[in-house]
Parts: C-alpha cells; sequence; structure tokens
C-alpha cells in the first residue's frame, strides 16, 4: 500500500492543484504590495472549476455562495468530501479578505 503523506502521492492527488491555486490567491490578496483582490467572481470561478464526481457539489455551491454574500448558509454546511471541504476553506477565505 502507498504511503499517502509522501510528496509524489500528494502532488498526484486529484485536488492538489486546486488547494495550491487557492493558496496562491490567498497570499496574493494578501501582498503588502499590489495586494490582488479574491473577489466574489474569483470564488465562483474556482468552485467551478474543481474536479468532483459528487452531483450533490453544486448545490453546497450555491450553499457557500449564499452564506458568503448574506452571512448565513441556507441549508448546513457538509463536510463530508474533499471537495466540499476545499470548497467551504475557499468561502472562509473570500470571506477574511473581504
Amino acid at each position: 500500500m502507498e504511503d499517502r503523506r509522501s510528496i509524489d502521492s500528494i502532488l498526484r492527488e486529484t485536488l492538489t492543484r486546486h488547494r495550491f491555486l487557492l493558496n496562491t490567491k490567498i497570499r496574493a490578496a494578501q501582498a503588502p504590495e499590489n495586494p490582488q483582490p479574491f473577489t466574489l467572481d474569483d470564488l465562483k470561478a474556482f468552485a467551478a472549476s474543481i474536479p468532483t464526481k459528487d452531483p450533490d457539489l453544486k448545490d453546497e455551491v450555491q450553499n457557500v455562495i449564499e452564506a458568503v454574500e448574506t452571512g448565513k448558509a441556507p441549508q448546513p454546511p457538509r463536510f463530508n468530501t474533499p471537495e466540499s471541504q476545499l470548497l467551504w476553506g475557499a468561502g472562509l477565505a473570500y470571506v477574511k479578505l473581504n
């Protein structure tokens, strides 16, 4: 059985690129000189680009978007998949940066 903690294994995981992309967006928004905003459109584009086989992720995207726009999620957050965890992490990052 392969060690999931090895760097090669981590880099092969489907969501790794998206985790790096989110990290890059957060760092760019926090840059002391010439910060690049992390906008709602950026969050929506990021959410739409998350690869998934979970048919419920689209509903969770709407849940996150409404939560960041109004301050309240219409449905309890779902953290049961890596994709939904990444999605909520992106939503929380958006709120913190804006």
